[in-house]
C-alpha cells in the first residue's frame, strides 16, 4: 500500500499549488482538445488535469509572444502532452542515464577527427534513403532502444540498399541483463552491445513495438534482418568529431537532453536551449 499513498501525497501536495479557479473562456478549447486526443478522466481528475492543461497553455502563448519578439528561433503548439506536469514527462519519457553512462562506455573505441578525412559541408540522410518514417515511443521512456535502432537502420541501408524498420521492443524485452530497464531507461552503447553479442536483431515487423515491457524476450534468429559487429563512441565534447562522423558514416545515435518543456511542445525551427550530455527524447 505505500506506493499508493506516496502518490496520493504527491497529488494532494501538487494540486496545493493549482488552487487557482479553471479559465471558463477555455472551456471550448479544452473540449475540443480532449476529443481530438481521445482525452477521458474520472472526476476527480478532471480538474487537476484541466489545470495543468490551462498552465502549459499559458506557457505555450508566452513562448510564442516572445518569438514574435525576436527572442526565440522557433514556435511551440499544444499537443498530446498538454496535460502532463514537466515532472510525469520527464518520468515517462527521458529514460536516457547519463550519470551512469559511464560505467558502460569504458573501453569503447573512440571516433576522433581526423585531419585526412573530407567532410562534406551538407548532408541530409533522409533524402539518401539512410531514415525510416518517425516513430513514436508512447508513454514509455525507451529513447535509448529508438536511438540506437535509428543508427543501424541507417547502416545497414548504406551496406544493404535495403531501409528496414528494426525492433525496439527487441531490445527492451532482451537486454535486461547488460543493464537496460525497458520502458524505465536504458543506455545507448549497452542496447548495440546485446546486437552484437547476440549476432543479430529481428525486424519491426516480427518483433512489434507493444509500449511496454515483455517478460519474455522473443527474438527469433532465424528471421534477424541486422547485425551489429563493433561501433565507436564519439569523441566527447568534440563537434568536429560529430560533424565528421554524421557527415562521412551516416546517422548517428545520440541522447538530447528534452527536459525542458520547449522540447514537449516544440512545432517548428530548432530549439536552442542548451545541448548537454543528458536525457532524451522525444
Amino acid at each position: 500500500m505505500l506506493p499508493v499513498c506516496l502518490l496520493t501525497l504527491t497529488t494532494l501536495v501538487f494540486l496545493k499549488g493549482f488552487c487557482s479557479p479553471v479559465d471558463l473562456t477555455l472551456e471550448g478549447a479544452w473540449k475540443g482538445w480532449k476529443e481530438i486526443h481521445a482525452k477521458d478522466y474520472l472526476e476527480e481528475e478532471e480538474t487537476f488535469r484541466r489545470m495543468v492543461w490551462e498552465k502549459n497553455l499559458w506557457r505555450i502563448e508566452q513562448h510564442n509572444l516572445e518569438a514574435a519578439q525576436g527572442k526565440h528561433s522557433f514556435q511551440l503548439a499544444m499537443n498530446h502532452l498538454g496535460d502532463l506536469t514537466d515532472e510525469e514527462f520527464n518520468q515517462m519519457l527521458n529514460g536516457f542515464h547519463p550519470d551512469r553512462a559511464g560505467q558502460y562506455e569504458k573501453g569503447v573505441a573512440s571516433f576522433q577527427k581526423s585531419a585526412t578525412r573530407e567532410t562534406p559541408k551538407q548532408v541530409d540522410w533522409r533524402t539518401k534513403g539512410y531514415v525510416t518514417p518517425v516513430k513514436d515511443q508512447g508513454h514509455c521512456g525507451a529513447c535509448w532502444a529508438f536511438s540506437a535502432t535509428g543508427a543501424l537502420e541507417g547502416l545497414l541501408f548504406k551496406k544493404t540498399g535495403k531501409l528496414v524498420s528494426l525492433s525496439e521492443q527487441n531490445l527492451m524485452d532482451c537486454s535486461w541483463n547488460l543493464g537496460n530497464e525497458g520502458c524505465h531507461g536504458g543506455y545507448i552503447t549497452q542496447a548495440l552491445e546485446y546486437v552484437r553479442e547476440n549476432g543479430g536483431i529481428n525486424s519491426e515487423h516480427d518483433y512489434p513495438y507493444q509500449e511496454k515491457e515483455e517478460s519474455k524476450c522473443r527474438y527469433n534468429p532465424e528471421t534477424r534482418v541486422a547485425n551489429c559487429t563493433s561501433f565507436v563512441r564519439i569523441q566527447p565534447e568534440s563537434e568536429g568529431a560529430l560533424e565528421q562522423a554524421v557527415g562521412t558514416v551516416g546517422p548517428v545515435s545520440l541522447a538530447v537532453d528534452a527536459r525542458s518543456y520547449q522540447f514537449h511542445f516544440y512545432k517548428s525551427a530548432g530549439p536552442r536551449s542548451g545541448a548537454s550530455r543528458a536525457t532524451c527524447d522525444w
